[in-house]
């Protein structure tokens, strides 16, 4: 999985922390990693256990139970 944002225009607006809202928690963060039109970004990995996972209401199916 990933969320990318390239557009600056976009970033800082909470989209990548709502498309994590699920339990993700960071697990890493390489500092300037990235370097979009000159600019240096974090990457920052994202985990999350299966035990630890939490499917919000009303997104069905999120999980597929067969897994």
């Amino acid at each position: 999985m990933g969320v990318t944002l390239y557009d600056p225009a976009v970033r800082g607006r909470g989209i990548g922390r709502s498309a994590l809202a699920l339990g993700f928690v960071e697990e890493a963060r390489f500092r300037q990693a990235r370097v979009v039109d000159g600019v240096r970004y974090d990457s920052v990995v994202m985990g999350v256990l299966r035990d630890e996972w939490r499917e919000p209401p009303g997104c069905q199916p999120c999980l597929d139970s067969r897994a």
